[in-house]
């Protein structure tokens, strides 16, 4: 069964309660299509991270979420590019 790694970013373009309610979609989704399984990260990065930091990345940069299938930041992104 294919797992798909999931990278969130709530506060960076899409506000906390955006993604909060397509993590609700996504896994009705999962729950009625069924055969696949899905991976889900918050990375606290976004503008309020960024605003009190002075960067975004949490020091780590970017890398955990070039594991990720797919990112949610301001344009939903796949490794492979835009959706």
């Amino acid at each position: 069964m294919r797992t798909f790694q999931i990278a969130l970013y709530p506060g960076d373009g899409i506000g906390v309660e955006v993604i909060d309610s397509a993590v609700r979609i996504l896994e009705a989704l999962r729950r009625r299509l069924g055969g696949f399984e899905l991976s889900m990260t918050r990375f606290l990065w976004g503008a309020g991270y960024a605003a009190s930091h002075g960067s975004v990345g949490g020091g780590g940069g970017d890398t955990p979420v070039r594991l990720c299938d797919l990112v949610s930041n301001e344009k939903m992104k796949r490794k492979t590019g835009d959706l």
